[in-house]
């Protein structure tokens, strides 16, 4: 219970942070390594965060033998609280023949907490009704226009599965790759998704891209450190058509890095 309280609602920069420093490399580049195939890095990021804001976690409790107080306990806690965590106890048994020994898992509590529904992909609809609920009419506007040209530009628009906030994501797609650019909230924010440009795009791309981007005088606080940075600006930063126009310029200009030939 004291680590759950300890992760929850800490962001997934300081998780990425503490495992870079403790095993040299992200927590994406070590979930990769062990992932046979493709997957999709951002969905993987968007559930550790929701996890960590959330407090959903599988809470484990390792015991030698599990008596009958410790499964009444994982029972009621799982079966009696409308918690975001589950309580699971887990059992090892030991048995050693001459010098080996084998240790036998079983796990209890896995069957005890009752199915919640989780919120699949956000709509189009969704979105944009949800938009409209907790934003100025002029957010809105911009949002629109933004939408509307990202459907006709992007490779792919990919809705988010937040319980609370829905988003969308401007992907381009290389040789199979998804370079993701940017993503706008229900909430009125825009996020510049350097922290998954830095492996998909060349540090001079990169960076050039973030130079037109610093030409947006609203857009001039954010930083040029693009590991593991996900930049944020309220929408009404692009309520001048010059800065509107400017961001998009600065999208069209990493395809052109990126797909020469388009």
């Amino acid at each position: 219970m004291e680590y759950a309280a300890y992760l929850w609602q800490i962001n997934y920069e300081q998780i990425d942070n503490r495992i870079k420093q403790l095993k040299g490399k992200s927590l994406a580049e070590s979930v990769a390594e062990s992932i046979a195939g493709e997957w999709d890095e951002e969905l993987f990021r968007d559930g550790v965060r929701e996890t960590l804001e959330n407090g959903s976690f599988v809470l484990i409790i390792v015991v030698d033998e599990i008596n009958e107080e410790l499964r009444r306990i994982v029972r009621y806690l799982n079966e009696c609280s409308k918690s975001a965590f589950s309580l699971h106890a887990l059992e090892m048994n030991r048995f050693q023949a001459d010098k080996t020994e084998v240790l036998v898992p079983y796990l209890y509590g896995a069957s005890t907490k009752p199915a919640t529904s989780q919120r699949g992909q956000w709509s189009e609809e969704e979105f944009f009704k949800a938009l409209e609920e907790n934003n100025k009419q002029e957010i809105v506007a911009i949002v629109k226009d933004l939408y509307k040209w990202s459907a006709n530009t992007a490779d792919r628009i990919w809705f988010g599965t937040g319980k609370e906030t829905g988003s969308f994501t401007f992907h381009y797609l290389k040789e199979g790759k998804t370079i993701s650019i940017f993503s706008i909230y229900t909430d009125g924010r825009l996020i510049l998704n350097y922290g998954w440009l830095v492996k998909p795009l060349q540090k001079e791309t990169l960076e050039g891209f973030h130079k037109t981007i610093h030409e947006i005088p609203t857009f001039r606080h954010i930083p040029n450190t693009f590991a593991n940075k996900w930049s944020s600006v309220k929408i009404d930063a692009l309520k001048d058509p010059q800065y509107l126009a400017k961001f998009k310029d600065a999208v069209l200009w990493v395809k052109t890095q990126i797909k020469p030939q388009s």
